[in-house]
């Protein structure tokens, strides 16, 4: 599976970017992520995701945050 993303203006506009995910598993999926930073500065993705075209009372949710710093190396 091959997942393509990119920077997008979301819906309403004026309401910032989100970073959008695309991929096909038997079914097309969108993932939308809104990016922001902690207050160590490191990136946080909190994304929902949903099977395209399709409604849905309950989307998936991922999030991804650092837990540690990164190494030196």
């Amino acid at each position: 599976m091959i997942a393509r993303g990119s920077i997008e203006v979301s819906s309403p506009p004026g309401e910032g970017n989100v970073l959008r995910f695309r991929w096909k598993d038997q079914d097309e999926h969108l993932m939308t992520c809104l990016v922001q930073g902690d207050l160590d500065n490191y990136a946080r993705l909190t994304c929902h995701w949903v099977l395209e075209g399709k409604k849905h009372g309950a989307p998936g949710l991922e999030a991804y945050f650092s837990t540690e710093a990164w190494s030196d190396d």
